[in-house]
């Protein structure tokens, strides 16, 4: 999404009045979206591998174990589903480091 901000000012001076605008495009840089594709390629496989280690958990009767990273797969998948709905990664960005 491309937004644009733009800033008006106006001071006054001996001479009259002066103004200025400054546009500024709201693009996140390179960097931030790099973040953004990397964490989204993580959270699915992290998630898949806490339900793998609580199935693994829960077959040799480490019951209590197991409930730690089933929670977090539960967890991640539920963030990664709200942000496919609401596309806020701030909330999704917020929720993983929450959770982890």
């Amino acid at each position: 999404m491309i937004a644009k901000v733009v800033i008006d000012t106006c001071t006054s001076g001996h001479q009259g009045i002066y103004c200025s605008l400054i546009v500024m495009d709201t693009l996140p840089d390179h960097d931030e979206r790099i973040r953004e594709k990397i964490l989204l390629l993580m959270v699915p496989l992290f998630a898949l591998a806490g339900l793998l280690r609580s199935f693994i958990d829960y077959h040799y009767d480490a019951k209590t174990s197991a409930f730690i990273p089933g929670v977090y797969a539960v967890i991640s998948l539920a963030s990664l589903l709200i942000f496919s709905w609401h596309k806020n990664f701030n909330v999704f960005r917020t929720t993983q480091l929450a959770v982890k």
